[in-house]
């Protein structure tokens, strides 16, 4: 989980983020590209956590918008406290 201002451009910049990952980050209206920054980012660890590697890599390499196949991605707010965001990675048994 993360707060979008950990998101901020000035805070984490494109860093980890690949070019689609950005494009689509970008298309958003300038005031909810911080949320959608750390989205990205909790999908990231999400899927990290389930593949059970870690960032072993480049971040920008673990695909946010679309996971592989066989994992589902859940985003997460219900009883998170506001500006807080979250997100669960599944594997399909």
């Amino acid at each position: 989980m993360d707060a979008p201002a950990f998101a901020d451009p000035g805070a984490l910049g494109e860093v980890g983020f690949s070019p689609a990952e950005r494009g689509w980050a970008a298309a958003l209206p300038r005031s909810e590209r911080p949320a959608a920054r750390a989205r990205l980012w909790t999908r990231k660890e999400a899927l990290v956590k389930a593949a059970g590697t870690g960032f072993t890599g480049d971040p920008a390499d673990v695909a946010a918008l679309h996971p592989p196949p066989g994992v589902v991605l859940l985003d997460v707010a219900a009883g998170l406290p506001d500006g807080i965001v979250g997100s669960v990675a599944l594997r399909r048994a």
